[in-house]
């Protein structure tokens, strides 16, 4: 006979996995997802998944770009979708919040979700934390690692690569970004496993943080964006050397 606790923790698994939105059906074979924003997925499809999940939101899009020198005169390079982000819950009264933000990879290989980012905050009759613990395996499986929260590497048979992804509250995939490894070593793009992180405090939970990350499309993307921005740069010192005179002697 189920109890009440078991049918509890069964909705709750239920509404996580109900929130994982259009997109689960596209992309069926792979269970990671936040509230239905999936890594790949285009800017276009990332506002798509806020408007459904809260209409009246403000959205708000941040625009990017590189820059760069011809040796006199600073330029930049057109200008992409960087990030979109938002609050899909705000209540004033109570001070709970539901923050998502979703970052975009950069061009010419660019345009594609690389992180997503999810934070709620004084959440309004909280779980305790061995139910939340318990939606989550239910939703995306026996976790990988259980440290500072709950974590998932995937595939299983690739390696951790990212500094990272040893707690959901580390920085940016700065050394990734070098094509270096957490050991300083070259890393291979197609060995890294990508991630995902959820830390829970308190309990009942009133707060949690969330990150899910492509840590192999991140490094391919920056390391083309590099390169990129290094022909740019030297087509622009070539063009002011074409406009040079010789010294007047």
């Amino acid at each position: 006979m189920m109890t009440v606790v078991s049918r509890f923790i069964r909705g709750l698994a239920l509404a996580l996995l109900a929130l994982s939105g259009p997109a689960a059906a596209e992309e069926s074979e792979s269970p990671f997802d936040i509230l239905g924003f999936r890594l790949g997925m285009t800017p276009e499809q990332v506002a798509s998944v806020f408007r459904q999940l809260n209409p009246d939101m403000d959205l708000k899009t941040d625009h990017r770009h590189f820059r760069y020198s011809d040796g006199l005169a600073d330029h930049q390079t057109e200008s992409f979708v960087g990030r979109l982000s938002g609050n899909i819950r705000l209540d004033g009264k109570t001070k709970s919040t539901l923050y998502v933000a979703v970052e975009f990879s950069p061009p010419p290989e660019g345009g594609r979700a690389v992180q997503i980012v999810r934070s709620d905050s004084n959440i309004v009759n909280p779980v305790t934390l061995a139910e939340y613990r318990d939606a989550l395996i239910a939703k995306y499986g026996p976790p990988s690692a259980e440290r500072y929260g709950l974590q998932w590497h995937f595939p299983a048979d690739r390696t951790l690569c990212s500094n990272s992804a040893n707690g959901p509250v580390a920085g940016q995939l700065g050394t990734l970004a070098q094509g270096r490894d957490r050991a300083q070593k070259l890393a291979d793009p197609s060995q890294c496993a990508s991630y995902l992180s959820f830390r829970m405090t308190g309990d009942p939970v009133t707060d949690v943080y969330a990150r899910l990350i492509d840590v192999e499309h991140a490094i391919r993307s920056q390391l083309a964006a590099n390169a990129w921005v290094a022909r740019q740069q030297a087509e622009a010192v070539e063009a002011r050397k074409a406009k040079g005179k010789g010294p007047e002697l």
